[in-house]
């Protein structure tokens, strides 16, 4: 037996019954749902990006300390003070 259209007629049937007497619930209901799931998805990108940028950060060190390594030369005591540092 499909229990998603039985499951989504059982939630849309108490819904109906909870607002049966006011047309403005239903509305704030789909207002409070929307503000909600765009509130939600704006906060999970802003922290992403922060997550995103600080990674991209920490490998752009690293490529910059490596770049400095190389163009140091292979002088023993500046090759193990800089791998130290990474």
């Amino acid at each position: 037996m499909d229990m998603i259209p039985y499951l989504l007629f059982c939630a849309v049937h108490i819904q109906e019954l909870g607002v049966e007497d006011s047309n403005d619930a239903r509305a704030r209901f789909f207002f409070d749902i929307s503000f909600f799931i765009i509130v939600t998805t704006i906060g999970l990108n802003i922290v992403f990006g922060i997550i995103v940028d600080t990674f991209s950060e920490l490998r752009d060190e690293k490529v910059r300390r490596i770049t400095e390594l190389l163009h140091l030369g292979n002088s023993t005591t500046s090759f193990s003070l800089l791998l130290n540092k990474i």
